[in-house]
């Protein structure tokens, strides 16, 4: 089942239920798969060429109601976070050469000559008008294809756009659904706090979704003030928590932080930056009987391509932490002049398989 099957599966078996909540707004499965479909059918009319898609806000439901129009529609998207400077933004567009942009927020900046921006209120009147209306599967991004593409800051210090395709994407979320065990039974709520331009929030996105989940999102207002984000965190019902081990670290400086304020939340996925002894430490000890996780990837390589789970007995003896094991599809070489090296030797990785990006 690849992530448009599941995604029909839960709209038709649970509609009502909760794919994704920001602040007192919440969007169903069925809700984003009707919204989705009625959007991805203009898309398909008005940008047949499948030249990239963007699309600009942060944290609102229809960003993922656009994500997921784009490539029902055969077109991958561009996430562009509304934070992002304005030359970022622009620079972005020209590299990508994308020529519409979907807006789930007030149009904030300029996005170049020649681009045409679709409003929000344009989005839901073009939902409401093709309500009911769904897109042939075969207009859909193929395996191979590109699905999202995601800036990072290239060596150059010019935006660098990694192409991930759906058949990337799908070896993550086999992996990911198979070592956090969330699989198809749905009941778990993961947090979202990575802005959806950055390749983490991949992680919690899609394992959410393509397992029956909620995801719930907390934006940049809510990590400036940590008294909105305990009281956000106390609503929440997080079971999974997403994020970089700087993130836990700055809310693990509150003594609040614990079991009594997050009672759900049973399993931590790092991944970005080096995660501490001492961060698993507290964490084991004010969430007892918690999994704590470390994983490792570059965004070339589809978010993640290595996971261990930082037992007692590791965080107790091994400085630094291990990234772990790396997933079945892929290879990790340690290489020097083009040669693998002998175990225990340093060198440059080189990553192989199914996770790695066209182009890599």
């Amino acid at each position: 089942m690849n992530i448009f099957e599941r995604l029909r599966f839960y709209a038709l078996n649970i509609p009502e239920a909760v794919a994704y909540q920001y602040r007192d707004i919440q969007l169903t499965y069925g809700e984003l798969a009707d919204q989705s479909d009625a959007l991805a059918v203009w898309l398909f009319k008005n940008a047949p060429d499948k030249i990239p898609v963007a699309v600009y806000g942060h944290k609102q439901r229809d960003m993922l109601i656009c994500f997921f129009a784009c490539v029902k529609a055969g077109h991958a998207y561009i996430p562009l976070d509304s934070s992002l400077p304005p030359e970022r933004i622009r620079d972005i567009m020209e590299g990508s050469e994308a020529r519409l942009v979907l807006c789930a927020d007030a149009l904030g900046t300029d996005f170049g000559a020649g681009v045409k921006n679709v409003s929000l209120e344009q989005i839901h009147k073009i939902t409401d008008e093709y309500t009911g209306k769904k897109p042939d599967p075969s207009y859909a991004v193929k395996d191979n294809e590109t699905y999202y593409i995601i800036y990072t800051s290239g060596s150059t210090g010019k935006p660098k756009g990694v192409q991930i395709s759906l058949r990337n994407l799908e070896s993550f979320i086999r992996w990911g659904l198979a070592f956090t065990g969330t699989g198809l039974s749905g009941g778990e709520t993961f947090m979202n706090q990575a802005p959806f331009s950055f390749d983490l929030s991949v992680m919690d996105l899609y394992l959410s979704l393509a397992g029956g989940n909620t995801l719930f999102a907390v934006d940049k207002t809510m990590t400036a003030n940590m008294g909105e984000l305990f009281e956000q965190f106390r609503q929440s019902g997080i079971s999974v928590w997403v994020s970089t081990p700087s993130f836990a670290d700055m809310c693990l400086a509150d003594p609040a932080f614990d079991s009594g304020l997050l009672p759900h939340l049973k399993t931590f996925l790092f991944c970005g930056e080096t995660l501490s002894n001492h961060t698993v430490q507290e964490l084991h000890r004010r969430f007892e009987g918690s999994r704590v996780y470390n994983l490792y990837g570059p965004t070339e390589a589809t978010v993640a391509v290595t996971q261990v789970l930082i037992t007692d007995k590791i965080v107790n003896t091994v400085h630094p932490l291990p990234v772990g094991k790396v997933k079945s599809d892929c290879r990790i070489h340690i290489m020097a002049d083009g040669k693998c090296l002998p175990e225990g030797e340093s060198g440059e990785i080189v990553i192989t398989g199914d996770s790695v990006s066209g182009g890599y």
